[in-house]
């Protein structure tokens, strides 16, 4: 009989039912290959259990009512002899099998998930003990000298805290960011001149023994590095991917941030490296390019049309509008990204800025996911610029030589396409793989040139002031 309750439904259960449905409330579905039953010189695997009743895979045909005694296994520990009353015998996918009702014992649940727990945490060490000899003894034996070394700065560093007290919180801030900026050459010193050694270890060697010591590195010294919020938001990527607008945010702001004064130091030496700090160039050389553009266009049709593919933040477009020689009036700007919260955020702060600074703003949205784009083409046609300064370097050669050439359509004739790319020579590239799991496709001028020549009237590669982000330019 049911009982209704608002949205909710009550079966009243049989009384002569009651017993047996209470004791299956807390039954526990087990792997059988752990946990087994030793009866008449034989096991047999359970299949579920709970305090008062034990379900066991069978073909024996025991007696109804009648008693019987087991020994039971876990994980081929014997942990206690039972007595139990032969209930029914059923059937399932899983094969027959016989149930049964504790008669003298009670299955102690917690012990069992004891064991379990045990004999788990047992082989996960035997694991690691043989992942562990997997390990170059060189990589090894740098990484705890590394970890060590860590673990002493961070304590050492933390000592050097400014005394809070009634002091003014940017004086505080301001005493944080000098110690930091101290530190952070040192740090990147000694960061880098022990990943040179390291590096040296995977000449000639496997993808999968690369793996294997990164993996290591990262369980050694990962809590460590991850305080920083720069280390911690481009491993873990919160939105699926390193660059994303959030940490374009952190590297434009340029401010040191974390939970203590050791975390601080490690975000701004991270952001101080030079990957970081070309990435931060960026947004001048786009500014610049788009300014170029801008005069050409104006020129040529009295209007200017230009679009960011994997916008992010758009802080180029942000810092333009502080530009007076330019009458936005005449422009019309194109956002992409496949991420909607990238697009609110830009759109939120170019929206806030031109209206503090009274300014129109032709602005146009587009959330698209990059497959499609690459594959159907941009939503319009006729820019005078298109640009995409973080994208390209994850492409394999035949989709980023496809992307480039769906760009170079959508240009108006004489138009301009500017696309991003990583060169060979990041002098972070391995600290950006082992570190931070950032991994590129890192190209050559030569590279560029071989992968996108084809798709325009001229082309030429240009770099950001550290030579380390590279910019194929695109004429139609």
């Amino acid at each position: 009989m049911a009982a209704r309750n608002g949205n909710f439904v009550h079966e009243e259960l049989n009384p002569k039912l009651k017993s047996e449905y209470l004791v299956r409330q807390d039954r526990v579905i087990v792997d059988s290959e752990r946990v087994k039953v030793h009866f008449e010189g034989n096991f047999y695997p359970v299949l579920n259990f709970s305090s008062f009743g034990i379900s066991v895979k069978s073909d024996i045909e025991f007696v109804k009512e009648q008693s019987y005694d087991f020994d039971l296994y876990v994980d081929h520990i014997k942990l206690m002899k039972l007595t139990a009353h032969f209930v029914r015998a059923d059937e399932n996918d899983l094969g027959k099998y016989s149930a049964f009702s504790m008669a003298e014992t009670i299955i102690d649940i917690d012990t069992i998930a004891l064991v379990k727990n045990v004999n788990s945490l047992l082989s996960d060490t035997i694991t690691q003990q043989q992942n562990l000899s997997q390990i170059d003894e060189q990589f090894k034996l740098m990484t705890y000298e590394l970890r060590h070394l860590v673990d002493s700065l961070e304590v050492k560093i933390n000592e050097l805290q400014p005394d809070a007290g009634s002091a003014d919180a940017r004086a505080v801030f301001g005493k944080e960011e000098v110690i930091a900026s101290l530190l952070s050459n040192a740090l990147s010193e000694g960061f880098n001149s022990v990943y040179a050694k390291m590096e040296s270890v995977f000449k000639g060697k496997s993808t999968d023994f690369k793996k294997t010591h990164f993996d290591f590195f990262r369980q050694m010294l990962g809590e460590k590095l991850y305080k920083a919020p720069y280390a911690h938001r481009t491993f873990y990527k919160p939105k699926g991917y390193a660059g994303d607008y959030e940490m374009m945010n952190i590297m434009y702001s340029n401010q040191i941030r974390g939970e203590s004064l050791f975390a601080k130091c490690l975000h701004r030496y991270f952001i101080d490296e030079p990957a970081s700090i070309a990435v931060k160039n960026r947004e001048q050389y786009l500014r610049r390019k788009i300014k170029e553009e801008y005069k050409s266009a104006i020129a040529r049709n009295g209007k200017f049309k230009l679009i960011s593919i994997a916008s992010g933040p758009a802080m180029e477009i942000q810092n333009l509008l502080q530009d007076d020689s330019i009458d936005f009036n005449k422009v019309e700007i194109h956002l992409l990204d496949q991420d909607l919260d990238a697009l609110k955020h830009a759109q939120f702060k170019i929206l806030s800025i031109s209206k503090n600074l009274n300014k129109h703003v032709n602005l146009k949205l587009h959330n698209l996911a990059i497959k499609n784009v690459i594959a159907r083409g941009l939503p319009t046609n006729d820019f005078d610029l298109i640009y995409s300064a973080g994208l390209f370097d994850y492409f394999t050669d035949p989709v980023a030589s496809f992307a480039a050439d769906q760009l170079v359509k959508s240009l108006d004739d004489g138009g301009l396409a500017i696309i991003g790319n990583f060169g060979i020579e990041n002098p972070n590239r391995f600290g950006m793989d082992m570190v931070l799991d950032w991994n590129l496709i890192y190209r050559s001028e030569e590279d560029l040139h071989g992968l996108f020549a084809q798709h325009c009237r001229t082309m030429t590669v240009e770099s950001e002031e550290k030579g380390i982000n590279l910019f194929a330019n695109l004429r139609k």
